[in-house]
């Protein structure tokens, strides 16, 4: 069942769309129609393919705001498998909102209300990729998805949460809301005012490709994506970069408690593609790697302490994003971040 929330749903009129309590039966029969229209709509969007699953986590509906509670992740149907997609989307939903979050769900259809969007569209069509231009691009434009709702918290849902609570007050970002990646080069979660989002969209777009694959390794892929942009940008000071994420969750200890028994901080993991010949059984879904490990690390962090902090931005800050994370990602680990995940291209 679609959710509310679903921006490409009508909204519906509060004061009853103008019908009086004695409608005329032209009035019912219109509002039937519009109704048929909208489930064949619905069923056109949901089920496009035999077994797509509709999303269970909303899509965003609320407009411009300034929530820094608020975490998205971006989804368009591109042609992937529609079920490991909504099931991937499900765990990351879970473990945000367990850790205090609240989530929502953009589409191209918000990155199309910014402004820039016209603009910059097709120069992000031009780039050259090595994967699947529709993947490509989406990766582009969520960018402009999360400025145009007003910036904050963007994450792949291939990522899961176990103790990285929201600011304490909802109302700040880490690094003065610098855009920062939080995984080195990769954009697994990004935070960032949405004039950053949108600084960052603008840079990536008016990238020469020529330019930039100059830069490259001799015999590197002709290959332009967000994330290989961010590894390009971010040694000139035009993105931080720092490292949020774990490693991995099968190297984590367990229980995963530091010397004073308090859980290690923050555990929050991606499993992406190329991590899954180390996560995974043989045959496992991603989703179900996801929720698996998912679980393995939240029940061993149950054994230990919680995380202490007075509950300030200040000392949020300190605990979780200090200052003296910030630099310290080579350009050569970023290379090599870049490489391994394009050994194992995005085909989701």
């Amino acid at each position: 069942m679609a959710s509310e929330k679903d921006p490409l749903l009508p909204k519906h009129d509060e004061q009853g769309a103008g019908l009086s309590p004695h409608g005329s039966r032209l009035h019912y029969v219109t509002a039937s129609v519009a109704a048929l229209i909208v489930v064949v709509g619905l069923i056109g969007l949901y089920v496009s393919a035999p077994g797509v699953k509709p999303l269970s986590v909303p899509y965003y509906n609320g407009g411009v705001t300034n929530d820094r509670c608020m975490v998205y992740t971006f989804y368009d149907d591109i042609g992937f498998d529609n079920v490991e997609q909504a099931g991937e989307i499900d765990v990351w939903a879970e473990s945000y909102r367990k850790a205090g979050w609240k989530v929502g769900v953009l589409t191209s259809e918000h990155a199309k209300q910014h402004p820039l969007y016209n603009e910059l569209i097709g120069k992000f069509l031009q780039f050259p990729t090595v994967n699947k231009k529709e993947y490509e691009v989406a990766c582009f434009v969520r960018w402009l998805a999360v400025a145009a709702v007003g910036g904050g918290w963007m994450s792949d849902y291939d990522t899961f949460n176990v103790n990285l609570p929201p600011p304490p007050e909802c109302n700040s970002l880490p690094y003065d809301g610098k855009l920062t990646t939080h995984q080195g080069g990769v954009p697994a979660l990004v935070s960032g005012t949405a004039e950053e989002y949108a600084r960052f969209a603008q840079l990536m777009a008016n990238t020469k490709t020529n330019e930039y694959m100059a830069a490259q390794p001799a015999g590197a892929a002709q290959h332009v994506s967000d994330m290989s942009l961010a590894m390009y940008y971010s040694p000139k000071g035009l993105i931080n970069t720092v490292r949020t994420f774990q490693s991995s969750p099968k190297t984590l200890q367990q229980p995963p408690c530091d010397a004073d028994g308090a859980a290690i901080h923050p555990l929050i993991f991606h499993v992406a593609h190329s991590m899954m010949g180390e996560l995974s059984n043989p045959g496992e879904p991603r989703r179900d790697t996801m929720r698996r490990w998912f679980s393995t690390v939240s029940q061993g962090a149950a054994q230990c302490k919680p995380v202490q902090y007075d509950h300030t931005d200040a000392a949020y800050t300190a605990k979780f994003f200090p200052t003296a994370a910030l630099g310290g990602i080579s350009a050569k680990h970023m290379r090599a971040q870049l490489e391994a995940f394009l050994e194992h291209r995005h085909t989701r």
